[in-house]
């Protein structure tokens, strides 16, 4: 049987609402005595922060634990990893990996964002996601606790272990689960902000948080190569439907002639999103397989996850985002606002 944890939130894709207690998530844990954790290939602050939190409460119940991801902990998320907690994935840890008898998943919103993972951690095994995206019912999830209303993974495992003790959310906790919370809230500036997300700040700047440094590690560390990837991107920035859509596309070779990485593209969608009078913002970025990045964000009076699916994607209402092979740039620029345009 295939138990599907919620927050009384239609949670799946196809509208199935079982519910479930945040107990039973506990006594899942404590029933396990080798737990992964993982997320998604090229990691945000609200899957590593949501890690960071777990790792310590699993920890503390004195059980072997890991954390193992897919892609290199990014520079700007160093701060969190004062243990060396955080792992790359490599294959002398297979042994470890198949003696694991729970895997634990973070914000991955589908099952292939784990990578070359995948075949190692979801069969002959339980595995539990934990997640604020949708989840379609193929996935290869034994459990999985979706609230598609919340503004953060990590406002979940604050939820889930806050429940259990508060004092067991100690300061590198509540740093991890601080960092996802202003990660997935752009700093509270987006409409996913409740008066929630602002009681859950309060109780872990209480808990030893500073929240000018998680800014300062988080929002204004920018290499200098990310600036000038950004102002290549700038300077051929293109705009339609009276500028309430803007887009810019970026291809390898100019990655290549800055010595850049996707990592130093986070947030381009965001930034172009703040433009007066935009509504809907996109950014296409080619990686050297030819594949295309596709990232969507709305200001919040259009929907955009709805397109990121229609190139095999997803994501949030007003943040998505999909990845495109066999398909030029143009083409799929094409497409892109051919979708957009039903919108206005």
């Amino acid at each position: 049987m295939r138990l599907v944890l919620n927050r009384k939130f239609n949670c799946l894709e196809n509208g199935k609402d079982l519910h479930i207690n945040k107990d039973q998530i506990l006594k899942l844990i404590y029933e396990s005595s080798r737990i992964l954790l993982t997320t998604h290939e090229n990691p945000d602050g609200d899957g590593l922060g949501s890690q960071i939190a777990m790792y310590n409460y699993i920890r503390n119940l004195n059980k072997d634990c890991r954390i193992i991801n897919i892609s290199k902990l990014p520079d700007k998320y160093e701060f969190l990893n004062s243990n060396n907690q955080f792992e790359l994935f490599n294959k002398t840890q297979l042994d470890w990996i198949e003696k694991s008898d729970l895997t634990i998943v973070f914000d991955i919103g589908h099952s292939i964002r784990v990578g070359e993972m995948h075949q190692y951690i979801f069969f002959n095994k339980k595995s539990l996601s934990i997640d604020h995206h949708p989840v379609k019912e193929n996935e290869p999830f034994t459990y999985a606790w979706v609230d598609i209303n919340a503004p953060a993974t990590g406002y979940m495992v604050w939820d889930l272990i806050k429940n259990k003790d508060l004092e067991l959310i100690d300061t590198p906790s509540a740093i991890g689960l601080y960092t996802a919370l202003v990660t997935d809230t752009g700093s509270f500036r987006y409409s996913n902000t409740t008066s929630d997300c602002h009681k859950m700040a309060s109780h872990l700047i209480e808990s030893g948080v500073k929240p000018q440094e998680v800014t300062r590690h988080v929002f204004e560390s920018r290499k200098l190569i990310h600036i000038q990837l950004l102002g290549d991107a700038l300077n051929n920035m293109q705009f339609a439907h009276e500028n309430k859509v803007a887009w810019i596309r970026l291809d390898n070779e100019q990655f290549l002639f800055r010595g850049a990485s996707s990592s130093d593209i986070e947030g381009f969608a965001d930034f172009i999103r703040s433009v007066e009078d935009v509504e809907i913002a996109f950014t296409m970025i080619e990686n050297e397989d030819g594949q295309i990045k596709l990232s969507f964000r709305s200001q919040g009076n259009y929907i955009v996850n709805d397109i990121a699916k229609q190139f095999g994607g997803g994501g949030h209402k007003y943040a998505a985002g999909a990845k495109v092979n066999f398909l030029k740039m143009e083409k799929l620029e094409k497409e892109i606002l051919s979708h957009i345009k039903r919108k206005f």
